[in-house]
């Protein structure tokens, strides 16, 4: 069979056009899932990935990163009793150094509070602060249950449990290097200003810095609270600022029982992920709410946003189904749209989120030991740490650094 030498132009042509538009479509970004598209992922963008320090693993675990190259963290401890309970403590560790134990733990807190039983509850220390010795308090049940480092570099936590008489709860913060606790407000004002009476035993708290503010985040099922601190104004005592948080008329009922609340950027703002809606709102310091980003084409199980060192939502998106998966699927069998082929980042993937721009950088630009499993990695809650993420693997308890190369 002879070859057309006349046809070697058309076929060298055609091949030039096949090369263009598979390098462009190389060059696309990928898009997230169903609805919408994500922002082109720069080039060259890895997330490097280091282990801190391993911790005992399937536990709710607080991370408070100063800023300055120290993390603490406490981790709930299981429900086995009052021994368990009393062990609960909170722990610091140095850039390139060890985990050490502070002398903040539930019955320092116990102590603080004044109550009969607490080993060292008499000593006082400056300031109105009261430190304690070993030991706990005798029939005590309790946990701290959310921490975070305040603008006057103190370490705020709250803290809720029982004796066998009452319930405690407190909002309090400890100095660094000290062992003395400070209760800013305890069960009966917390009560009276969250207008849950003795609901409050039933509720679960977090503490939020925003600028120089403390929120305390109190939420069951049936209602929630904002309470608010200004660490940096003297004498400043704890206070309820709004009764409701609202947008357009309607109003935001702050009751998740996971971590979706976060600081904002400016002073005293907050952010918080509405999972029923798939909407990222932002509050401002009087209740008001606006919308800052939709999310309904991201992972279902992805991490409330925190603000990175630019200025962007970060959050981790982990493998599983988008907020809105189902509708999709029912519009599917409906015959109303037809499925897509188009590729889809390695989830778990950072996203990162500014305006209407949106940047996913997928797993395979993570660069990890082999010891830490990113498939499986699923974390509750992000903390933002000089330019990089800290996150708690439940997994592997494993405390690790995220940092993304630009």
């Amino acid at each position: 069979m002879g070859y057309d030498m006349g046809m070697r132009p058309r076929h060298c042509l055609i091949l030039m056009l096949l090369l263009v538009d598979v390098w462009g479509c190389d060059r696309e970004s990928t898009p997230v899932g169903g609805a919408g598209g994500a922002e082109k992922k720069p080039a060259g963008v890895r997330v490097a990935v280091e282990v801190i320090t391993p911790l005992p693993p399937g536990r709710l675990t607080h991370v408070a990163p100063d800023g300055m190259g120290q993390l603490f963290w406490v981790q709930e401890t299981p429900d086995e009793g009052s021994t368990a309970a009393a062990a609960q403590v909170v722990f610091a560790m140095s850039d390139g150094g060890l985990p050490v134990a502070t002398k903040v733990d539930a019955a320092a807190i116990a102590a603080a509070l004044g109550r009969p039983g607490a080993a060292g509850a008499g000593g006082a220390g400056g300031g109105g602060e009261k430190s304690s010795g070993s030991g706990g308090l005798r029939g005590l049940r309790g946990q701290i249950q959310a921490m975070t480092m305040g603008a006057d570099r103190r370490v705020y936590f709250y803290y809720v449990g029982e004796t066998r008489r009452e319930i405690l709860a407190a909002l309090g913060s400890f100095a660094p290097g000290t062992p003395g606790v400070k209760i800013h407000a305890e069960a009966a004002r917390l009560k009276e200003l969250s207008g849950m009476g003795d609901s409050l035993a039933l509720a679960r708290g977090s503490v939020v810095r925003s600028g120089n503010m403390i929120w305390l985040w109190l939420r069951h099922q049936d209602g929630h609270a904002l309470l608010s601190l200004d660490v940096k104004r003297p004498g400043a005592a704890l206070r309820k600022s709004f009764e409701r948080v609202s947008h357009d008329g309607a109003e935001l009922r702050l009751t998740s029982d996971q971590e979706d609340l976060s600081g904002g950027g400016g002073e005293g703002e907050l952010l918080y992920l509405e999972r029923g809606s798939a909407t990222i709102w932002k509050i401002d310091p009087v209740g008001h709410a606006t919308s800052a980003a939709k999310v309904a084409d991201l992972p279902a199980g992805m991490t409330a946003p925190v603000l990175d060192d630019k200025g962007r939502l970060a959050a981790i998106a982990p493998m599983g189904p988008a907020f809105n998966e189902k509708d999709a699927a029912a519009a599917v069998s409906s015959g109303l749209t037809q499925p897509t082929t188009a590729p889809v980042p390695q989830y778990p993937a950072l996203v990162l989120l500014e305006g209407d721009k949106r940047i996913v950088i997928g797993r395979e630009a993570f660069d990890a030991p082999t010891s830490v499993n990113l498939a499986d990695l699923r974390p509750s809650r992000l903390f933002v740490d000089r330019g990089s993420l800290v996150v708690y693997d439940g997994a592997t308890g494993q405390l690790l650094r995220l940092r993304a190369s630009q």
